[in-house]
């Protein structure tokens, strides 16, 4: 029987852990982008994808347990008080529906992908730029935004 490719044994054993894990955490998630790294990998050294593969874990899991911070600390501030939550319902689609009619329908998606948390990789892809474009693209249409909301 043939030997198994190192990035393959690798991935079995990634998912070997994945599979082994009774909760869905931020390590399941670290997990799961490592697997992804693995797939979207071209040939390199074996130890440079143990290397990836480890760092890509590490980073998923610290960006999810951010990610879930955030939330937890900036949702308990919008949901406090029933009265306060409609007016900032209010507001929020009030301030949704002048940057839908004032910005350009593609920074108004950009804006809206990267609240949603899409993945900057991704969107690179999607809007066919760099990532130093997209960094300067999404730059300037929150300075957009801010000025419509301003006014």
């Amino acid at each position: 029987m043939a030997a198994i490719p190192h990035d393959w044994a690798i991935y079995a054993h990634c998912q070997q852990q994945l599979a082994n894990r009774s909760s869905l955490d931020d390590t399941s998630w670290g997990l799961e982008s490592g697997l992804d790294t693995i797939l979207g990998n071209k040939a390199q050294g074996e130890s440079e994808v143990g290397f990836q593969v480890t760092r890509t874990i590490s980073n998923a899991s610290r960006r999810n347990r951010y990610g879930a911070m955030l939330l937890r600390k900036y949702s308990a501030d919008i949901t406090d008080g029933d009265e306060v939550s409609v007016i900032c319902e209010y507001e929020a689609r009030s301030d949704l529906a002048r940057l839908t009619f004032g910005l350009s329908s593609q920074n108004y998606r950009l804006l809206i992908l990267v609240g949603h948390g899409a993945d900057r990789a991704n969107l690179c892809q999607q809007f066919h730029i760099n990532p130093m474009a997209l960094r300067a693209r999404i730059a300037r249409a929150r300075t957009e935004a801010r000025k419509l909301l301003a006014t």
